[in-house]
C-alpha cells in the first residue's frame, strides 16, 4: 500500500504515542493498586502493554523493517480492544459474560482472516470500531455523569472519536475505494484512542486518589464517622439554610463513660473496638441531614439540622438506652457500658462553636450529676 504521502503524519502520531507510552507507564508502576474506580488495573496494564507491543510492529513496518499483513494488525486491534473492554466493565469480566464477548471477538477475528481483501477487511475493522467503541462510549458516558470523574471522559472522548472515524471510514471504503485514507484513518483514530485512553486512565487514577485523601481528611479512620473537619464542611449548607429559614439546629454531645477503664482492664484495642461499635450505632440512627463525628477520644457529636429542642432529647435518650444495651465481645471479655449525653438547641443565625459548646456544659453536667443521662442545656440555664 502506498503510504509516502502519510508518512510524515504517520510518524508524528507515533512521537505521540511515545510520549503517552512514557507517562502512563510511569503512572502505572508509581501506583500499586489492583482496581480503581471500577477499572482493572491489571487488565489495563495487559491493554496497555499489547498496545505497546502493537504499535512498535506498526512502526517496523511501516519504516520497512517487518513485513505484516494488515489483518494480523487488525486483528491485534481486536484483542487488544478485548482487553480493554474486560478492564473497562466488571459486566464483562463476569464468566458467561467474558466467555460470550471473547467468542464474538475470535468471530470478528476469524473473518479477518478468511475475507483479507481491502474492502471487506476495512469494512469489518470499521464496523468493529463502530459496536464496540459505541459501547465503551455510551458506558463510560453515563460513569462520567453518575461519578464526576473527568477521567472517564476523557476515555469516552476517545470512544466518540473512533466511531466517528469508524463512520468516515466506511463512507471512505465503500464510496470512493481510497484505501489509503482508510489506512491513515485507521492509524489516526488508534492513535488518539490509545493517547485518550492512556490520559483518561491516569486521570481516573489521580481523580480516586484524590477522593482517598479528601476521606482521609474528612472522616476519622477508626470509627468512618467524620472529623471536626467534615462535620463544619458538611454542615456548612445546612447553617446557611437555618439561618435564612429561622429554623432549629440541635446538637447532641456523646461522652462514653470510664472509657479510660475500659483501656485499662481489657486493652486499647477492646477500647477501638468499643469506638467501633458506637460509631456503628450513631450511622444507623441517622437521618440523611443528619452529621454524625468523631471529635477524637471517646468523645462523639451528633448535630440535628431542622430539629426541635424536644425531638434532639427524644433522640438522645433512645441511643443513650440503646449503648446501655450493648454488650460488646471482645476476645473471651463481654464489655458493657453506659455515655452521658449533652443536648443544645439554637434556632435563626447559628454560630456552631457556641452550639457545641453549649452542648459540651450539658454533657458535663450530666457526667457530674451521674452520668449515663440526658442532660439539656437549657435546663442548665434555668438552674444558673
Amino acid at each position: 500500500m502506498p503510504l509516502n504521502d502519510l508518512n510524515f503524519y504517520i510518524y508524528g502520531l507515533y512521537a505521540l504515542i511515545g510520549c503517552v507510552i512514557i507517562a502512563v507507564i510511569i503512572v502505572l508502576y508509581s501506583f500499586k493498586v489492583d482496581k480503581v474506580a471500577g477499572i482493572s488495573n491489571w487488565l489495563f496494564r495487559t491493554y496497555f502493554l499489547m498496545g505497546v507491543i502493537g504499535w512498535a510492529g506498526n512502526i517496523l513496518r511501516d519504516a520497512g523493517l517487518l513485513k505484516v499483513d494488515l489483518e494480523y494488525s487488525a486483528t491485534a486491534y481486536i484483542i487488544v480492544t478485548c482487553v480493554l473492554l474486560l478492564s473497562l466493565f466488571e459486566s464483562f469480566r463476569r464468566l458467561n459474560n467474558a466467555f460470550l464477548l471473547i467468542l464474538i471477538h475470535v468471530i470478528f477475528i476469524v473473518y479477518c482472516f478468511l475475507y483479507p481483501e481491502y474492502s471487506k477487511l476495512f469494512t469489518i475493522f470499521s464496523i468493529y470500531g463502530l459496536i464496540f467503541y459505541s459501547i465503551i462510549f455510551l458506558g463510560l458516558a453515563k460513569r462520567t455523569l453518575k461519578t464526576n470523574n473527568i477521567g472517564y471522559a476523557f476515555i469516552a472522548f476517545a470512544s466518540f472519536i473512533i466511531v466517528f472515524t469508524s463512520l468516515f471510514q466506511i463512507y471512505v471504503v465503500k464510496i470512493h475505494q481510497n484505501y489509503e485514507i482508510a489506512y491513515g484513518l485507521a492509524v489516526t483514530q488508534s492513535a488518539i484512542g490509545f493517547a485518550l485512553v492512556g490520559l483518561g486512565f491516569m486521570t481516573t487514577l489521580l481523580f480516586d486518589k484524590q477522593k482517598q485523601l479528601t476521606l482521609l481528611a474528612l472522616n476519622d479512620p477508626l470509627t468512618g464517622l467524620l472529623n471536626r473537619r467534615g462535620m463544619d464542611y458538611k454542615l456548612s449548607v445546612s447553617l446557611t439554610s437555618s439561618e435564612r429559614l429561622n429554623k432549629c439546629i440541635s446538637a447532641i454531645a456523646i461522652d462514653i463513660d470510664y472509657f479510660k477503664k475500659i483501656n485499662d482492664t481489657y486493652g486499647h484495642d477492646a477500647g477501638d473496638a468499643v469506638l467501633i461499635k458506637i460509631g456503628e450505632l450513631l450511622s444507623s440512627h441517622a437521618r440523611a441531614s443528619d452529621v454524625s463525628s468523631r471529635l477524637g477520644g471517646e468523645e462523639f457529636v451528633v448535630v440535628l439540622p431542622d430539629t426541635e429542642n424536644d425531638l434532639a432529647l427524644g433522640i438522645a435518650e433512645r441511643i443513650r438506652k440503646e449503648i446501655e444495651l450493648l454488650t460488646i465481645r471482645y476476645e473471651d471479655f463481654i464489655i458493657s457500658l453506659t455515655s452521658s449525653f449533652g443536648v443544645s438547641t439554637h434556632c435563626g443565625k447559628i454560630d456552631i462553636d457556641y452550639l457545641l459548646k453549649d452542648a459540651d456544659k450539658a454533657l458535663y453536667s450530666a457526667k457530674a450529676t451521674g452520668r449515663n443521662k440526658v442532660f439539656n442545656f437549657d435546663d442548665l440555664e434555668e438552674c444558673s
